[in-house]
């Protein structure tokens, strides 16, 4: 079987990667997508890594990462328009593989029109699935894909209800990360962190934000987040927004504002991960039922404490006792991060047991046979 997986990264990830690899824009397309692999940021090449491995001819892009895109055009021969240059070269590298199942990971990178015209142009294509697992703005997307794969049940559930043909797929994690990590340092770096967003203007992560307030000057939080790599204007944006009322959070407290780092991504994040005597989950909105995001994972596979919001199916997933932390409230989550530091040794205990989870239950081999499962279930 032939898979693509077209995705995205965030444009800070992609602006710190190449800022700290002086050169790598000039290098031919081979080259920047070894080392974008390489630092794991998102999906980076998991799923066609284990396809692979599992028999598939697969390839992947991340379609706005703009030099490796652009060397790949001009190694192919391809137009790039300064404006759609995104489009234009993505297209072109799915008409060049001709997959049968086209995987698109963003679905807000390219409207309906761009897969409808794809399709008619790639004729081997049969198979055209969309992920979604967050908030979403333009649903006819999605009325353009044959399946649309989620890790959030109440959004399958969401999805089958508009007509959409809809399934479950867990996120997991990558083992061969840590082999790339390194040598952790002689003590923990960080007594509790948090990674990801922190809910600034955003209603889905906005209980996280006050979750993290409620537990900042309390403990010694570190919040690592792409809030703090907001430029002058956008910060004065957020600001004025807050002071005419437009941003129903408020501002942000000034305990919480202390702790903020500027956001890690990659290898960078799950060093900062394993480098946690504890680290923080808090699921958004979305997922109010479900224990259902990517931080399960990464946190646990990295191999530290994982301290996370208790949901109805946690237990599905991870021990809410023995291998993972559970909490219900602001107030129970301090009460456990006190306990856990005040403890090593069970902490110790809890963390070794998250990672052995992960590692045997939650891994990519795993991931990609479920996916394999699935496309072959749905495939005409």
């Amino acid at each position: 079987m032939r898979f693509f997986h077209l995705e995205t990264a965030y444009h800070v990830y992609l602006e710190k990667f190449y800022a700290a690899r002086p050169g790598l824009a000039q290098a031919d397309s081979a080259a920047q997508y070894a080392g974008l692999h390489a630092d794991a940021f998102g999906w980076a090449d998991f799923w066609t890594h284990y396809l692979v491995a599992r028999g598939f001819e697969a390839e992947d892009r991340l379609a706005n990462a703009k030099p490796a895109q652009l060397a790949w055009a001009r190694e192919n021969g391809v137009a790039a328009g300064a404006d759609s240059w995104m489009p234009q070269v993505a297209a072109a590298q799915v008409r060049k593989f001709a997959p049968e199942v086209l995987f698109l990971g963003d679905y807000a990178a390219f409207p309906a029109a761009w897969v409808k015209e794809l399709r008619a142009q790639v004729p081997s294509i049969r198979l055209v699935v969309a992920w979604c697992g967050a908030p979403y703005q333009d649903a006819s997307f999605f009325g353009a894909c044959d399946l649309v794969l989620s890790c959030i049940p109440e959004l399958v559930t969401h999805f089958r209800a508009l007509g959409h043909k809809s399934e479950l797929l867990r996120h997991g994690f990558d083992a061969r990360i840590l082999k790339r990590l390194g040598n952790a340092p002689a003590a923990q770096r960080y007594p509790v962190s948090f990674v990801g967003s922190v809910g600034i203007g955003s209603p889905a992560h906005a209980e996280r934000q006050r979750l993290l307030a409620a537990i900042a000057g309390r403990v010694e939080l570190t919040v690592f987040t792409p809030a703090a790599d907001r430029s002058p204007w956008q910060r004065a944006r957020a600001a004025a927004k807050t002071l005419l009322g437009r941003d129903k959070g408020g501002p942000m407290p000034a305990a919480l504002r202390r702790a903020l780092r500027p956001g890690v991504f990659g290898l960078d994040m799950f060093r900062t991960l394993r480098d946690s005597t504890v680290t923080l989950n808090s699921h958004i909105a979305l997922s109010r039922h479900s224990a259902s995001n990517m931080r399960l994972y990464e946190a646990t596979g990295s191999g530290t404490c994982l301290v996370t919001d208790w949901k109805p199916d946690l237990a599905e997933l991870f021990d809410p006792e023995s291998e993972v932390v559970a909490y219900r409230s602001a107030e129970e989550c301090v009460e456990k991060v006190a306990y856990v530091l005040a403890n090593p040794a069970a902490r110790d205990r809890i963390a070794a047991a998250g990672q052995a989870r992960t590692l045997r239950e939650h891994g990519f081999e795993r991931r990609a046979a479920d996916m394999e499962a699935l496309l072959r279930h749905y495939l005409p």
